[in-house]
Parts: C-alpha cells; sequence; structure tokens
C-alpha cells in the first residue's frame, strides 16, 4: 500500500512523505532525526505518480531515549 504522510516537523523532507508499508493502519510511526512521528489515517486519497496514496495526518512526536 501507499502512503503519503502530511504535516509534521518543519524540514521534514518531502522525499520522506510517499512510501510503500506494509503495515498501514489507523496510524504510522516514523523515525525523523532523535524522535518519531506519529500519522494518523484520514479518508483522503492523492494521486501520486503511478497511483493513489491514502494520506495520513501528522499528529504528535516522541523523543528517544538514549
Amino acid at each position: 500500500m501507499k502512503v503519503y504522510l502530511r504535516g509534521g516537523p518543519s524540514g521534514f523532507p518531502e522525499p520522506l512523505r510517499t512510501r510503500s508499508t506494509d503495515a498501514a493502519g489507523e496510524k504510522i510511526t516514523i523515525q525523523f532525526l532523535n524522535r518519531r512521528g506519529h500519522f494518523l489515517v484520514t479518508d483522503e486519497l492523492i494521486e501520486c505518480g503511478d497511483g493513489h496514496a491514502q494520506v495520513y495526518q501528522w499528529s504528535y512526536q516522541t523523543y528517544i531515549a538514549e
């Protein structure tokens, strides 16, 4: 499944926003720098390159403990 990650912290690079995943559900968590971004599924689909992508909206972030 292809997903598009909308929103998130400043500096989150555009190339990381569209990705394929087998783990799509209600929430997707990705690591970026020293934190994890949490994205929640929406009802929206967008056209993306060679097909459609499910949109996930940024919700919050947590920091990774050292």
